[in-house]
């Protein structure tokens, strides 16, 4: 049975509700009639025919998982702790450190944990902190990187801070320890520097939906390599008054556990992000997630267009392609850079630009890495044309001796066997091309420059030789073949040659 929206993953044509509400019937209308009862089913396919409308629109308009509210977003370079599973005896729970102020003992420096993130694959249970200032200065430095922190050293966590010269902390809710250099590895730092992603309220298109989705911030990874998806996550719930005691009936100015209310349909985005093996790869869009920008080693290479719209956008980039074509407004500078001799590619790398490709808009963050192919496979080819445009030519056949070269000064001769006499002037080889026949057949274009005719009562037409050296003693004879000159009857029996 075909349903209303095909996006949202939950059934909603199921006990109690029995939403069988199917597009194709094409009941746009629920017509209550007095004196018959109205059916649950009915109220909720009321809803569905709605939001089926809603979607059609919305699809029109928006890409799916575009942004509408125009939300900000952010990537936010921070420090790493590592830190041990355990200190004084006890185990830590590492999320319980979440929002909460760090003080380091030993170098006495605060920070907030912007995020925590528990041991997993194996990484070590890690914090995300925000250093603000020394305990021992009143110095403000919000984002500043973490510096002189040490392996193996305490910190202490607070629920609240007093920003003063001695940096007072009140109501510690516990302790750990950062691991030793012997602990971790070179891409396991016990200190080192580590990325967040955030974004602020939005409302986004996701499912047919104008979904609310409130400030969050997602981990990108803590270490300076990776390739990384940032997107939303929805999650589809149906709440109901047994877990939520608002959607009892507060008729009386209170919320009555009597007096159930109906269930509601629930969506969340939460904003997470997905390793990558491929940062070129096609955008990761799946039922449940949404793609909206990619970081590659602590740098944004693709964001979303905000909104991202769809079929208008189409129409206006149809117009901007047939208008304008394709163009770049800025950026995009090339820089070769080499690779070991033992790789398969070069690296293409273009920086940051704008262009207009096909009618859309191209924006990229950061450097684009294109890789090309280094040249390793050789192949051998005989009597292959090579087209160059050199200008003018003579066509030679009768090759003897030698080939004519790039560069060579040759002299004309009016007769095809050359004398002391038959000498009509000079000129230089520019290049010899193959052209057709074979074996002693063959014919060449001989492309020449410099061209002077000594001769008064000589021109071009007149040679019918070539030679490379004197009459006497040449190195190379090439005769001029009958395909350069073309004959026609111009008035009575006057013939005139002319030069191809």
């Amino acid at each position: 049975m075909a349903s209303a929206n095909n996006n949202l993953t939950t059934n909603f044509n199921v006990d109690p509700y029995y939403d069988d509400y199917d597009q194709t019937d094409n009941f746009y209308r629920i017509l209550y009639r007095p004196g018959f009862a109205v059916q649950a089913r009915e109220l909720t396919q009321q809803q569905t025919i709605l939001q089926n409308q809603i979607h059609r629109f919305g699809n029109h308009v928006f890409r799916d998982g575009s942004d509408v509210s125009g939300a900000t977003e952010a990537l936010d370079t921070v420090g790493v702790f590592r830190l041990k599973p355990a200190f004084a005896g006890s185990s830590i729970d590492v999320t319980a450190f979440e929002g909460k102020y760090a003080r380091t003992r030993s170098s006495e420096k605060v920070y907030r944990v912007k995020k925590a993130v528990p041991a997993s694959g194996g990484e070590f249970d890690h914090i995300y902190v925000q250093f603000i200032q020394s305990a021992n200065s009143s110095a403000n430095l919000i984002n500043s990187v973490i510096t002189q922190v040490s392996n193996n050293e305490i910190v202490d966590f607070s629920s609240s801070f007093i920003n003063t010269n001695t940096g007072l902390f009140f109501s510690n809710t516990g302790a750990a320890q950062i691991i030793s250099t012997g602990d971790g590895s070179l891409s396991k730092r016990p200190v080192g520097v580590g990325f967040l992603y955030s974004s602020g309220e939005s409302v986004r298109y996701h499912k047919g939906l104008f979904l609310r989705g409130g400030p969050q911030t997602t981990t990108v990874a803590p270490n300076v390599e990776h390739t990384i998806s940032i997107g939303f996550e929805s999650t589809e719930s149906i709440v109901t008054s047994d877990n939520n005691n608002k959607l009892t009936d507060p008729a009386r100015g209170s919320y009555n556990y009597a007096a159930p209310g109906a269930d509601r349909l629930k969506v969340d985005l939460t904003l997470t992000s997905k390793v990558l093996s491929d940062i070129s790869a096609p955008p990761i869009t799946s039922n449940n997630y949404f793609e909206i920008a990619r970081v590659r080693d602590g740098e944004i290479v693709r964001q979303r267009p905000a909104p991202d719209y769809n079929k208008l956008a189409d129409v206006l980039a149809q117009r901007t392609y047939e208008e304008s074509g394709n163009y770049s407004v800025e950026g995009f500078d090339l820089n070769i850079s080499n690779t070991a001799a033992t790789t398969a590619n070069l690296v293409a790398k273009f920086s940051m630009g704008t262009a207009y490709v096909k009618g859309y808009r191209i924006r990229t963050k950061g450097t684009t890495d294109v890789p090309l192919p280094k040249a390793r496979a050789t192949d051998t080819v005989t009597e292959q044309k090579i087209t160059a445009l050199y200008g003018n030519y003579l066509f030679v056949s009768g090759l003897s001796r030698a080939l004519l070269g790039s560069g060579d000064r040759i002299e004309l001769h009016s007769n095809a066997t050359p004398s002391a006499t038959t000498k009509i002037g000079e000129a230089y080889v520019k290049n010899l091309e193959y052209s057709s026949g074979t074996g002693a057949s063959r014919i060449y274009k001989l492309f020449l420059f410099d061209v002077s005719i000594t001769a008064t009562d000589k021109n071009l037409n007149n040679v019918k030789c070539v030679i490379r050296g004197t009459h006497s003693s040449y190195t190379a004879y090439a005769a001029i073949d009958s395909t350069s000159v073309t004959s026609f009857n111009k008035t009575g029996d006057a013939v005139a040659l002319l030069l191809m």
